[in-house]
Parts: structure tokens; sequence; C-alpha cells
């Protein structure tokens, strides 16, 4: 098992800009193998806790390409704000639902201070807004994709589950937060 996951770590780093040195001992390849199954599942979502620095991040990318997925994080820059992150979302909606392309959605307690940094909490609120809001544009789009003029209950749930089912969300946090 560790060497199949050594091999899929070498072809993640031939690939990718962005170099993955991993030793993969026995427990990050069981790690990597949970996320995998966790993502694959219709709806899989998942929330990894642990100190910063622990791998969280390196081992879901694994898992994410071992399952022939994309992996999106958001990139934070000084200038990144919510309409940064709604843009972003959209994007990640378009090519899940539209594209049918599966994705993991990646995010880090890190990412969700600089976005909300007086409260936190809040976050919870703005992603469903962000979420609303973004679905009835995906909708609105999806509807011109597929040249219907009106929108059908029936095609609002097949978006639904593409959209959803094709984007795990993994939440990165620490357990120092």
């Amino acid at each position: 098992v560790v060497k199949t996951m050594e091999e899929f770590l070498e072809d993640y780093n031939q690939i990718n800009t962005a170099q993955m040195k991993l030793v993969l001992f026995m427990d990050a390849v069981t790690h990597v193998s949970r996320i995998a199954r966790i993502i694959r599942q219709p709806l899989g979502n998942a929330l990894l806790l642990g100190m910063g620095g622990s791998g969280r991040q390196s081992l879901t990318r694994l898992a994410a390409h071992m399952s022939e997925f994309d992996c999106f994080q958001i990139e934070l820059a000084k200038n990144y704000g919510m309409s940064e992150w709604r843009e972003d979302l959209r994007q990640v909606m378009m090519k899940a639902g539209l594209e049918n392309k599966p994705m993991v959605f990646l995010f880090s307690d890190t990412q969700l201070h600089c976005l909300c940094p007086r409260n936190p909490r809040m976050f919870l609120r703005i992603l469903e807004s962000a979420f609303k809001s973004e679905f009835d544009c995906f909708q609105i789009e999806l509807a011109k994709n597929y040249g219907m003029s009106e929108w059908r209950e029936d095609l609002r749930q097949v978006m639904m589950k593409a959209g959803l089912e094709n984007k795990p969300m993994v939440f990165l946090f620490s357990d120092t937060q």
C-alpha cells in the first residue's frame, strides 16, 4: 500500500509545480486512504483537525489526486475580500456542476480568519448566503445551457445533485482554535 501511495505522490509531483515532499509512513497512508474514501462518497465532506504543519492539506491534495479530483483552494492576497471569495466559489460551482468535474474545495481556518477577522462565526452566514446567491446564478447559467426559458424543479434537483456530489468540501482546522 505504501509503495502504491508513493507512486501516486510521484505522479502528483510530476503534474504539479508545487512539489510535495512527503514521508509516507503507515499512519499517513491510513489518513490519505480515509480522506480519499470520504471524498469519493456522494456528498462526502470532511473536517480535519490537527496541529499546523501536521500534513492535513498535503494529505488531502494527495487523496484528491488519487481519486482524480481537482483540488481548489483560495489563494489569499492582500486585497482578497468577499467579492473575490464569491467569484472563486462561482468558478468552483460552475466546474463541479456545469462541467461535471469532480472537485475538492479545500478551506482552512487561516483563510477563515482572513475573510472574517472580527467574527469567524459570521462565516457560516456568509457561506450560506454565498452558496444561495451563487446557486441562483448557477441556475440561470444551467437554464441557458439547456435552452430553457423557465426554470423546472426537476432540472433544479439534477443540478443540485451534480453540483454537490462533485464538490466535496474539506475543512482544515487547528485544534488550538
